[in-house]
């Protein structure tokens, strides 16, 4: 058990471990109602931010401290404040916000309540959008075909090409659903809500029966794994997806990974190390809890609702660089029961095929 899931077997499982400090504030921000954050600085601003972020995650490598501290600093430090708009004053907006993070334990709380303040307004002023003179307006902007245009800008904007001309040609559908909502497959009118929780039947401690049993021959030899700085820069090019829990996107990543010269290369250079180890060795749950946490939205597949978990752009860029290095290995032993493990689409689209007969 130990040499195949890195712990020994726990027949009455371990008692769950008391939240620490680290932990309590990071829940304490993901409560917070979501009011998106600045894009990442550049200059000297941008240069301070990325050496801070590739301080924490050696901390997480060394075990000095856990993910919850730099997905927490991430998100208090880039939270928008919608009354701060101008680049300057966003710029020293940030510089405030990481002198506050250096002084410590009594920084992070001034900043947490920061962030509620910033989240009552965005709050309160979603509610005060449900006004009907705002309603008339969104009515004559959807008309004039605005809210198309401005996600085009965006999107061209931040270099999801891909996304913006989807939604220029009317060729984007789906999006996310409110547990509320309805959907109509079939013929039949289905809830949201009831649809997610058949598809998550109650949770069972699993018995050691339900393990696959040790080969006979043992288990495989485990292949040293090296990423490089170099596997990062070529798979933050390509890095898609929108906000997770922490609100740090992947094309903030991209900007502190590849734009910001000597900070940017010693960054590139503390992922791959996290990579590497995190590919050689089973790093404690407790370190990496947060970096594996994802945002659960139920999306619409026109028709029909599929769950999915958003991750952490920092944990998708570290598992794509894997994947990168064992494509071969990955799709042997992946075979047919996980097609996102990079088999060609058209297998994909053949066993969905062969499903609608």
């Amino acid at each position: 058990m130990e040499a195949a899931y890195g712990a020994p077997r726990e027949p009455g499982g371990k008692p769950p471990l008391a939240q620490g400090r680290w932990e309590r504030e990071w829940r304490r921000a993901q409560r917070l109602h979501p009011s998106g954050q600045y894009a990442f600085p550049k200059r000297g601003t941008g240069r301070r931010l990325v050496q801070l972020t590739q301080s924490l995650i050696a901390g997480i490598r060394s075990g000095d401290n856990p993910s919850e501290a730099l997905l927490l600093m991430l998100d208090l430090t880039l939270r928008r404040d919608p009354r701060i708009k101008k680049a300057k004053k966003v710029r020293e907006t940030i510089e405030s916000r990481l002198d506050l993070w250096e002084q410590g334990e009594k920084g992070r709380e001034t900043l947490l309540q920061e962030a509620t303040k910033i989240s009552r307004r965005a709050h309160s002023s979603s509610r005060r959008g449900e006004s009907e003179s705002r309603s008339k307006r969104e009515e004559l902007e959807k008309a004039a075909g605005l809210p198309e245009m401005r996600k085009f800008r965006n999107f061209i904007q931040a270099g999801e090409m891909r996304r913006g001309t989807r939604i220029l040609t009317g060729r984007e559908k789906g999006g996310v659903l409110d547990g509320e909502d309805t959907f109509t497959k079939r013929g039949q009118t289905y809830q949201v809500a009831e649809t997610l929780k058949a598809k998550h039947p109650p949770a069972k401690t699993p018995q050691a029966a339900a393990l696959e049993a040790m080969p006979r021959e043992g288990l495989p030899t485990l292949t040293p794994l090296l990423i490089t700085k170099e596997d990062i820069a070529a798979v933050a090019r390509h890095l898609q997806g929108s906000a997770r829990p922490s609100g740090f996107d992947s094309t903030q990543l991209r900007t502190a990974v590849l734009s910001l010269g000597r900070e940017s290369r010693e960054l590139r250079e503390e992922l791959a190390n996290l990579a590497t180890e995190m590919g050689r060795r089973v790093f404690e749950w407790d370190q990496v809890k947060a970096l594996m946490a994802c945002r659960l939205v139920a999306l619409d597949k026109c028709p029909g609702v599929c769950p999915v978990g958003i991750g952490e752009a920092i944990r998708r860029l570290l598992g794509k660089a894997v994947m990168k290095e064992t494509r071969e290995e990955l799709q042997e032993a992946c075979g047919a029961n996980q097609l996102c493990s990079g088999l060609m689409g058209g297998l994909e689209g053949g066993i969905h095929a062969v499903r609608e007969l």
